[in-house]
């Protein structure tokens, strides 16, 4: 019994630093979808919202309800979303899910990020 909390803990750990490793990493890489809102709409889109696997796109303003402050409802899944960061112009959305390994982007799929246009804008 010992030795399978000994043997858990350490494939916990492993896991705590392979992604500390994936988060430092990711940073310095160059993604194209991350930056492909930059000059359109002033977007610097986080590696955390998967931009690398193109799961960022514009989105319909009639895709999200605002509920308060930064936080916006996703109309199709109910999903309640902290606004991520601003955009000039229209709504950009980053959202996907890990479907049999492959990043796939569908109307339901969980939004990560999202970054409404500046109000009045």
């Amino acid at each position: 019994m010992r030795i399978a909390i000994s043997a858990a803990a350490f494939v916990a750990l492993v896991g705590i630093f392979v992604l500390a490793l994936h988060r430092v990493a990711l940073p310095q890489q160059n993604f194209p979808n991350c930056d492909a809102f930059k000059d359109d709409l002033g977007v610097s889109i986080s590696t955390d919202c998967c931009c690398s696997a193109n799961c960022c796109s514009p989105a319909k303003d009639s895709e999200f309800v605002h509920v308060e402050g930064d936080h916006y409802r996703v109309v199709a899944t109910g999903q309640v979303v902290k606004r991520t960061g601003w955009s000039h112009g229209a709504t950009v959305k980053c959202a996907c899910d890990h479907i049999n390994g492959i990043w796939t982007k569908h109307e339901k799929a969980f939004v990560r990020c999202l970054y409404p246009p500046y109000p009045g804008s």
